[in-house]
């Protein structure tokens, strides 16, 4: 499932999001966060050192989190990396334009956010009962990659 999360700076998307993302406990979920920055990798420092010598992409893991640093790239290709994970739910967050997607799209400021959250949520279950083989696959497949 994909949704795309849109309001103004500070309106809230963020808190629903969370709040959608503890729902969901258990679910696995993917959050691609639009940015106001040009980049977010530090330059000068060797994930970026890396790229700029043709490297395609960095990883960076430390003890508790891993980054992997890409060239920019548009938010349909986004989605489709992000789909290789095999989420319950992809959330899109921060962007102005989304009505391409062809997902549902949430402004924070127009709904009730208890009342989406819970329909989000029964969307999710029942997928998961309808498809309980893909939720199978998945649990082979990514827990290695999932593990904490």
């Amino acid at each position: 499932m994909l949704i795309a999360v849109r309001g103004e700076k500070n309106s809230g998307k963020t808190a629903f999001i969370e709040k959608l993302i503890e729902r969901l406990r258990g679910y696995r979920i993917i959050v691609i966060k639009s940015s106001e920055h040009a980049t977010v990798d530090i330059h000068g420092k060797d994930t970026s050192r890396y790229r700029e010598a043709g490297a395609e992409a960095a990883m960076i893991v430390a003890e508790k989190e891993t980054a992997i640093f890409l060239s920019s790239m548009q938010l349909s290709k986004a989605i489709k990396l992000a789909r290789k994970f095999m989420p319950d739910l992809i959330v899109v967050e921060g962007y102005k334009k989304v009505e391409s997607l062809g997902c549902r799209v949430i402004d924070v400021e127009d709904v009730e956010h208890e009342k989406v959250i819970e329909e989000i949520v029964k969307e999710i279950e029942k997928a998961g009962k309808e498809y309980p083989f893909s939720l199978m696959e998945r649990s082979c497949l990514l827990t290695d990659l999932w593990r904490k």
